[in-house]
């Protein structure tokens, strides 16, 4: 070879792995500071985001509501329905959920 034994690349090999654990370590501790656990839950009030937002004009909020949040299908998607008791034609993602506080 080029003056490289298999002994010093296998050794550079286990390096370099150990470096990238170490980088995927760190970042995933940094990323998870950064992000905010939401919880929803069945009976919580909370506001969805308009359909189209585009229609909404510059200064006016992009959230309508509150909704009740009658029940959850899969994790993180809910039902909702208004405050008269008309249930919501389709579920919502939590990411597009925010909750109310009266």
């Amino acid at each position: 070879m080029n003056g490289i034994d298999k002994d010093t690349l296998e050794e550079l090999r286990i390096i370099a792995i150990g470096n990238i654990q170490k980088y995927q370590v760190e970042t995933r501790r940094w990323r998870d500071r950064k992000v905010k656990v939401r919880t929803i839950e069945p009976r919580n009030l909370v506001h969805r985001r308009m359909v189209n937002p585009e229609v909404v004009g510059k200064l006016k909020s992009i959230w309508e509501g509150p909704y009740l949040v009658k029940s959850t299908n899969r994790p993180r998607t809910f039902r909702l329905q208004d405050m008269e008791g008309n249930e919501m034609p389709r579920s919502w993602n939590i990411n597009d959920l925010r909750r109310y506080y009266p």
